[in-house]
């Protein structure tokens, strides 16, 4: 076999390793998840734009609850409660859902502006088919993303040539 084919298969079975999984899994979740958590709090939908503002009636049930009366997708906490990641090793991909359905209804319902709900998104899209990439978020988690995963790709491993 020859190098640039041994450093290929390489490349190949580290994305199909365990040690992909556990970046996936672990670096890239915790990643996405404080960015989430950043633009959140910030109130911005993942191209860095404002969200909707709040309606007044809706904004004064959050300050009785105790939350700000910005549009930050916090409300009850159960959101942030049930909110988890989900790693697609196949497809080196990471998916978000909620672990309840009511919760993830309504979220859902946020994200598309479906049940007549504006839209007020948190989850990242880059899809090269569609053209549609939110740039302000890839922007703010790329150097994050390449130092965890220049760690993969300069983990420790054996080639064999021959």
């Amino acid at each position: 076999m020859h190098i640039g084919k041994a450093i290929l298969k390489d490349i190949e079975e580290l994305f199909v390793s365990n040690t992909f999984k556990q970046f996936l899994d672990g670096d890239m979740e915790d990643i996405m998840m404080n960015h989430i958590s950043h633009i959140n709090f910030n109130a911005q939908n993942p191209d860095g734009s404002q969200r909707v503002p709040l309606g007044a009636l809706h904004s004064k049930h959050k300050e009785q609850a105790g939350r700000l009366p910005i549009p930050d997708l916090y409300y009850t906490g159960a959101a942030e409660h049930f909110l988890y990641a989900e790693a697609n090793q196949q497809e080196s991909s990471l998916g978000f859902d909620y672990g309840n359905a009511e919760v993830g209804g309504y979220m859902t319902d946020h994200e598309t502006g479906g049940g007549g709900m504006p839209v007020r998104r948190q989850f990242p899209v880059n899809d090269p088919q569609s053209g549609q990439a939110d740039d302000y978020s890839l922007r703010m988690i790329h150097d994050e993303v390449l130092e965890a995963l220049g760690k993969v790709l300069n983990s420790s491993r054996v080639v064999t040539v021959g």
